[in-house]
């Protein structure tokens, strides 16, 4: 674990490897300066991304709680592409066997790979492969079902 001297501390980072297939993984704590949730599937690794001021989150806000709000956006949000619903309360899988590595909602987010260390800037090819993981596993389009 790091000290909390170092850069990104605060989030908590750690290195892990998956507890079923031994995939190396990273664990962190969600960044509180991002404007947006990670929405997990309830059957897969993969996620939704979903902004605070997306115009339709904004139109339930107004006449919602916080609990109501995140039924709402549950109930609005499409399918995921393996067919499972995404989840404010979703385990977190991963991805490379899709076996559950976090039981239930969680303040940690779960990544492929081990982290890159706080003290140097990524590789390309880490650059790279993060580009991959998320294109793969976060969905920041096609959000929304129709209404109705």
């Amino acid at each position: 674990m790091s000290d909390e001297s170092e850069p990104g501390a605060w989030l908590r980072p750690e290195d892990i490897d998956c507890p079923h297939c031994r995939a190396p993984l990273l664990r962190l704590v969600r960044s509180p300066l991002l404007d947006e949730w990670l929405i997990y599937c309830d059957c897969c690794a993969r996620r939704a991304e979903i902004s605070y001021y997306d115009p339709i989150v904004e139109s339930m806000s107004a006449e919602n709680t916080p609990e109501q709000l995140f039924s709402a956006i549950e109930a609005r949000l499409r399918v995921c592409s393996c067919g499972g619903r995404f989840s404010f309360s979703a385990s977190r899988r991963c991805p490379a066997c899709l076996q559950i590595v976090i039981h239930g909602p969680s303040e940690y987010d779960l990544w492929a790979g081990h982290g890159i260390p706080p003290d140097r800037d990524p590789t390309p090819e880490e650059v790279r492969a993060m580009e991959e993981f998320e294109a793969e596993f976060i969905r920041r389009s096609a959000l929304w079902r129709p209404e109705g």
